[in-house]
């Protein structure tokens, strides 16, 4: 089963139009994988978008885009304009609703915007497509499709006008990929892009256990170098909304697991992906900022068997909110968040 479900994720990602029974599987699994952690937040992410399902004003729905960690800063409201995208906002917005949490106005805020006759002064009833494009600069391509009636250009000055609120220069798309633009002072709920290398979920489960949970949405348990641990803090911080703290230094909350493992052949690490390992260099593993062992000169990895009768020892990875790594046990006695990898942005 679940090697079918991998197969939708990758379809749906590649923009293949899924039927009504592959794509509520594919939600599934997805809801699986947060296992109804986000719906009090109100945010719903996949690797590229993320959905808000609060409707707000564009302006709030612009501010709240730029507070997500990714790979190109600062966000913004997502471009979607292919089909893979489109399939991602309905993913994301499928999720909200199996997470128990409405699924938001029909119409979500879009980055399509009208860049040129957007003004009172140079508005015009003739419609010309040159005039919007996405917020990375491309132009509307053949994804998006005006609704009946659309676009307008009627100039208000209502109560609720405020200078750049009075012209519909923003646009609005449902889940099909139709267009409206609307007024900014209009609310409405909204997507933000998503680049960011990490998905990351507060559900609590053993390390093997995570791994199935990425795995099972097409996806791999985090691969995570020095370099890449500002990100991945920054990630962290978001998904979990905790703060950092050491006062509790082996609190479940204060770590997640990642990908790397040993349980091959001890003291060799890698990091695993289905069936196959990749192991990680010495250079790059020197480099990983590992747990200090208090009143010790000795740091982790220290594969602590000896402190538990009939252990086989610790033998995955995991790390803190501050940035620590440390060698654990796959065991059901430590259960922990954990990260999930999205492809690397192209």
């Amino acid at each position: 089963m679940m090697k079918y479900v991998c197969c939708l994720i990758v379809l749906a990602c590649a923009g293949i139009p899924l039927t009504a029974s592959a794509a509520e599987d594919a939600v599934g699994a997805w809801a699986n994988l947060y296992g109804g952690t986000l719906g009090n937040r109100g945010f719903f992410p996949v690797c590229n978008v993320v959905y808000y399902n609060e409707d707000r004003s564009y302006a709030e729905a612009r501010s709240r885009c730029s507070s997500i960690p990714v790979n190109r800063s600062p966000s913004t409201l997502a471009a979607i304009k292919d089909e893979k995208i489109l399939q991602e906002l309905k993913l994301a917005q499928s999720l909200a609703g199996e997470l128990g949490s409405s699924r938001g106005d029909e119409w979500v805020w879009s980055g399509l915007e009208k860049v040129s006759h957007n003004t009172e002064e140079s508005v015009s009833n003739i419609y010309d497509k040159d005039d919007w494009k996405w917020t990375d600069g491309s132009i509307l391509g053949s994804l998006g499709q005006w609704d009946k009636n659309y676009p307008i250009t009627e100039v208000t000055h209502g109560e609720e006008c405020e200078s750049d609120d009075c012209l519909p220069n923003h646009v609005t798309i449902n889940r099909e990929g139709v267009l409206h633009n609307d007024y900014d002072y209009s609310r409405h709920s909204s997507v933000c892009q998503y680049d960011n290398r990490y998905i990351i979920s507060s559900k609590q489960v053993t390390w093997s256990e995570a791994k199935s949970l990425c795995e099972g949405v097409g996806l791999q348990l985090a691969v995570v170098t020095d370099a890449d641990l500002p990100r991945l803090k920054a990630t962290m911080k978001f998904f979990l909304n905790n703060p950092d703290s050491d006062s509790h230094p082996f609190d479940a909350k204060n770590w997640i697991w990642i990908g790397g493992t040993d349980q091959k052949e001890e003291g060799v690490w890698s990091w695993a992906y289905k069936n196959s390992l990749t192991r990680i260099s010495d250079e790059i593993f020197s480099k990983l900022p590992w747990r200090k062992i208090k009143n010790s000169k000795k740091t982790q990895p220290d594969n602590a068997h000896r402190l538990r009768n009939g252990s086989v020892g610790q033998h995955v990875l995991a790390v803190s909110l501050l940035g620590e790594f440390d060698d654990s046990y796959d065991d059901p006695k430590r259960k922990r968040g954990f990260a999930c990898q999205c492809p690397l942005p192209t």
